[in-house]
This record gives C-alpha cells, structure tokens and sequence, in this order.
C-alpha cells in the first residue's frame, strides 16, 4: 500500500515538472524562477526513488529489477549535474539551452 501512495507522489511530481517546463517554454516563468522551484523539490524524489529498497524486503523481485534502472538513472543524472551553488539539478544560466527544454 505504501508502494501505491509513493507511486502518486512520484506521478505528482511528474506532472508538476511538465507544468513549470511548459510554463517556461510559453515564458509565464524565468529561469531563476523555475530552478528556485523545482531545484528542492529534486531531493525528495529522489529519495522516494529509494524506497525501491521495501521490493528487496518482500521479495518482489520482477518490480525491484524493473526499478533498478530507473534508481540507477536518477544517481548518474545527479551526479552528472552542472555545478550549481544548491543542491539540484538546474542551473539558470543553462535552463534555457534548448536541449535542457526538450527533457
């Protein structure tokens, strides 16, 4: 049941981030605005992402493979991030490149 509820929380956030990018591709936001919005909100994804550990717990071996890459993927895109002054993954000056957008 609390797979279910995090799994909202993730699809929550998924939809908050289609918001605040087409918010900015239609220039309702700037970029400053946008990374001081989204930027906090990364963490705690990211640690929802880790709760696939509770698969490893009950043996749910197919769900916790299915999930793996997708941990995997968010600890590279992390660590891969520009350098920022906060923890985050968007940095202003580079928001608006728009192979960033496209993502």
């Amino acid at each position: 049941m609390s797979v279910l509820l995090l799994t909202t929380v993730l699809i929550v956030f998924t939809i908050w981030h289609f918001k605040i990018f087409d918010d900015l591709k239609t220039d309702y936001k700037n970029p400053i605005d946008q990374c001081n919005t989204m930027n906090p909100l990364l963490l705690p994804q990211y640690l929802v992402h880790t709760f696939c550990v509770m698969f490893l717990c009950a043996a749910e071996w197919l769900t916790l493979c299915l999930n793996m890459p997708l941990l995997a993927y968010g600890i590279w895109r992390y660590m891969s991030r520009p350098v920022v002054s906060s923890p985050g993954l968007y940095d202003p000056m580079t928001i608006m490149n728009a192979n960033i957008l496209i993502h």
